[in-house]
């Protein structure tokens, strides 16, 4: 047997761990590609890795969630509440499902459904994910950098393997002169960006950030 863990040993020791079987891997591997696709804006193949998905493992509910988006950005909104409402209705308090059922459902102009399912996810989720974040950007704005960097601190806790949250730390670290540990998290931005154009934004910071390091008596 063998067992493939991508978390630090401490890391994984807190969370709860369940087998899976082969068909839930494959699905899981067949919905990254339909994701990739999407992202791209291939949008016929985005529908088919995601329908091979489903097809290996109806059960895998990460699927029903691509496969609405996919519809949805192919401008088909009915479809798109049809699966969502499918995995909604075995996971009713799925926070990403409800997110894209709310689009949907303004999509289709039933505003006050959308309403009604907004106020729902604003109770059982008060501070969603990036919503430290922007409280962070606010107080950068504002220049009140030791708030910023809180918040920014508090975001990357909850989601440590987002390369846009250790940018802005990085940049409000430099607004505090605080340059090792804004290297720090440009190094973390640069090695978790999979974007071309983001990773080139983030090597010409540390570069310069490098430079200026190195001039400094």
């Amino acid at each position: 047997p063998m067992v493939v863990d991508f978390l630090p040993s401490e890391s994984a020791a807190r969370l709860k761990t369940y087998t899976i079987e082969e068909k839930t891997v494959v699905a899981a591997y067949l919905n990254n590609r339909a994701v990739e696709s999407l992202v791209q804006g291939h949008m016929d193949e985005a529908y088919a890795w995601a329908r091979a998905a489903l097809i290996q493992d109806p059960g895998f509910g990460n699927t029903y969630v691509t496969l609405g988006v996919v519809y949805r950005l192919s401008q088909h909104p009915q479809a798109a509440e049809q699966v969502l409402e499918r995995w909604a209705a075995r996971d009713p308090d799925n926070l990403v499902v409800m997110s894209n059922q709310i689009l949907v459902l303004k999509d289709l102009h039933r505003l006050d459904e959308a309403r009604l399912l907004q106020q729902r996810l604003a109770r059982l989720d008060p501070h969603p994910a990036g919503s430290y974040y922007s409280q962070g950007l606010t107080e950068f704005k504002a220049g009140h950098f030791e708030e910023a960097r809180h918040w920014y601190e508090k975001e990357i806790a909850r989601d440590p393997d987002h390369a846009e949250f250790e940018f802005a730390l990085a940049v409000c670290l430099v607004q505090l002169n605080e340059r090792a540990q804004a290297l720090v998290h440009l190094h973390r931005a640069l090695s978790l960006s999979v974007d071309a154009s983001e990773r080139q934004r983030y090597a010409t910071k540390l570069a310069r950030l490098q430079q200026a390091a190195g001039a400094a008596p």
